[in-house]
């Protein structure tokens, strides 16, 4: 990340680069009462949290709505390819598999992000949003 990205969201520092104690939500004491702990890491940390994914694999994890879409909406500075990210992680670590780059609008930024944007916003143009609206309502089950 540079440097103006600690001047994008009040309060936050890159994974790794805090000396307040993380929240491991891997243990089974997270897992009991995931509740208890956002509390706890809302009242000390506020929006933004120091977390650990797995054992020495530090992260921020946005608690707040607003600052979770500031992020989400800017790319340049929060991309959503993992490729950086992953560089410092080991290649056994548990939570990898499910961050690794894939090729789809998700985990891809840039021109490669528009391009598959742009068929998915292609696709999504043709579908008329009240007859889908008037087959999900009508749908069995619902």
């Amino acid at each position: 990340m540079s440097d103006s990205t600690s001047t994008v969201l009040s309060g936050w520092s890159a994974p790794g680069e805090t000396d307040s104690p993380r929240t491991a939500l891997y243990t089974d004491a997270f897992a009991a009462d995931p509740h208890g702990h956002y509390r706890d890491m809302r009242a000390q940390h506020g929006s933004l949290a120091p977390v650990l994914l797995a054992p020495d694999v530090p992260a921020t994890l946005a608690l707040g709505y607003l600052q979770a879409l500031r992020i989400l909406r800017d790319p340049d500075h929060f991309p959503a390819d993992p490729r950086d990210w992953e560089r410092g992680v080991p290649a056994d670590c548990p939570v990898r598999p499910m961050m690794e780059p894939r090729r789809n609008a998700i985990r891809s930024a840039g021109s490669e992000h528009e391009r598959y944007r742009s068929a998915i916003a292609y696709a999504l143009d043709g579908v008329d949003l009240y007859g889908l609206n008037t087959v999900v309502a009508d749908s069995p089950g619902r």
